[in-house]
Parts: C-alpha cells; structure tokens; sequence
C-alpha cells in the first residue's frame, strides 16, 4: 500500500485552498498555513472566464456561484467623452464556450473555496507566518515565526507576489517590483445611483485620462464595482489599504475629474456613492526565474505575477 502524502501549502488566498481541493481530489492531504488570523476581506471584484467556471463546476461548485455570482458574455467599452458604444470584447457565452464568465467579490470566491477545501478534508491554521524552508532527504519542513515546524512531502508556496517561499527558499534574488501605479476600486451599492445606468454587461469606460472598470459583481445587480489605475508613489502596504480622511477625499476627486462626463452622468454617482475607496498597488515580478526548488514549488503570483500595462495620461 502507497505511503500516504502530505502537501504544505503557504497561503490561503485563492490559489491556496484551490490547490488543496485539486490535490484532495488525487488522495494528497493538504494543509494550509495562512498568516492572517483569519479569511482576508480586501481584495476588488474578480473575473472568472469560462476555462475557470468549468474548473469550479467540475469540484460541484457551480450551482453555489450561479446563485451569488454576476454572468457576463462580453466587455463593452464606452467613450467617456460621448457615451457611445465603441465596441464589445468577447468575454464568455455558453453557446461557444459552455458557460459564461461571472464576477464576484474576491473575498466571497475565497470563501466558496476555503469551504470546499475543507470539506474535501484539508486543514487551515491562521496566524502562520513562514520564515524558512528546510529540506531533508526524503521530507520538507516549513518553519513559522511562532517557532512551530510543519513536515510534509512537498510544499506549494501560493503566497502571492511578496511570496516568501520565494524570497526565502526557491529564489532569494527574485523580489517584487512596484510598478508607480495603484489600482483604485471600491464598491457603490446601485440604490445611490440616480441618472440612468449605461451598461448591462461589464464596462470598460475610456477617455484620456485612462479607462474605468464599471462592472456589476452580484447576480442580482444591486451593487456595482468599480476600478481605474492611478499613479502613486508611495504604496503604503504590501497588500492594498482602504483611503483614509484627505486621502480619500483627494482620490475620489480625482478620479471624477479624469472620468465625470455629462455623456455618462451615472459615473459620477458611482464615484461619490463608492462607501470606501481602496488602493491596490500593482507589483511585477522580472521575467525568468526559478519556479521550484527541491520538494517545494511556487503557484500564481509567487512565480508569475501578472503582468500589467497601462496607459495613463494625467
């Protein structure tokens, strides 16, 4: 009989609890180590296109998302100077592709997979801050601020783009970028707007001073998120931190003055109904690098973080 395997997995964000539901699934035993005491809340809206869709259908999930999550078949973009349509980007549709795309706040996918590692049997423990890698001949051992020590037989750091599986283990010279630029997002509950909504499918809303993201996130429409990047120096935090006081009051003016258009007079609900604003910084990572070391391997943003170019015209 084949000796049972343990997988350490660094990270439960996303790709984390995604990987412990596709190792579960083979007979691996997963657990998660985390270094938030507790599921994060920050994180914007996220896409999932059709190839994602038909992964989370295939582990049972699909009726869950279709009863919380936002469908989509395309991205239109607008003008902001005129409101006219310009185009429409393919996004999904279940005639091509099986299923559409759907949106949803990140902090509720999380949650949707953290269930369901759980349920296939994997373990999370928060308040786990990794500080080194240990390898042994046959073994990997994760060790933790706390001075406690994991042992498993392989370990996925899927710790994002500040990984330190990476920085302390797989590729100590590899360390994250910031790029100068934020993405600036919050969400405005659809009761606040007043003029007319110009989209049904997401919108992507161009002009030039850069394009803004307005985008349902709940399959019942009742709240509408929104994104546009802005150029700041000094990122503030790793992770993304919500505007405080004259920050908050500076950002928002900010962005009214780069997308408000009396084309598009529900944009500017939209920016001054936003309850919060946040700020996520954009990281990149330089191209190349080691992805694996030994028994351990990076995954998402640990070893290829999106890389992102955009415009921005002030």
């Amino acid at each position: 009989m084949p000796t049972p395997i343990t997988a350490i997995i660094i990270g439960g964000g996303i790709a984390g609890p995604a990987a412990a539901i596709a190792l579960q699934e083979i007979g691996i035993s997963c657990i998660i180590y985390e270094l938030r005491p507790a599921p994060e809340t920050i994180g914007g809206a996220i896409g999932l296109s059709p190839n994602a869709v038909r992964v989370l259908d295939h582990w049972g999930l699909y009726e869950s998302m279709t009863r919380t999550m936002y469908s989509y078949e395309k991205i239109d973009m607008f003008s902001i100077a005129t409101g006219k349509l310009l185009g429409s980007l393919p996004f999904g549709g279940k005639e091509r592709f099986a299923y559409d795309s759907m949106r949803c706040k990140r902090s509720d996918l999380q949650r949707l997979l953290l269930d369901k590692a759980l349920e296939a049997g994997a373990v999370v423990r928060y308040g786990k801050r990794l500080v080194g890698v240990k390898e042994g001949e046959n073994s990997v051992t994760a060790l933790f601020e706390d001075g406690d020590e994991a042992l498993g037989d392989i370990l996925l750091g899927c710790d994002g783009i500040h990984s330190n599986v990476r920085t302390k283990y797989v590729d100590p010279s590899r360390s994250a970028t910031y790029t100068g630029i934020s993405s600036a997002y919050g969400f405005v509950p659809v009761s606040k707007i007043t003029a007319p909504i110009h989209f049904n499918e997401p919108g992507m809303n161009s002009s030039r001073q850069g394009s803004l993201l307005t985008t349902y996130c709940d399959v019942g429409k009742k709240t509408i998120f929104i994104a546009a990047v802005m150029e700041v120096k000094d990122p503030a935090g790793e992770d993304g931190w919500l505007t405080r006081g004259r920050v908050q009051e500076v950002a928002r003016n900010d962005l009214l003055k780069r997308f408000e258009s009396p084309s598009i007079p529900c944009i500017a609900d939209m920016m001054r109904g936003i309850e919060e604003l946040y700020f996520y910084p954009v990281y990149t990572l330089s191209n190349g690098g080691q992805w694996f070391n030994g028994r351990a391997i990076l995954i998402g943003d640990a070893a290829h973080a999106v890389s992102i170019q955009i415009i921005t015209r002030t």
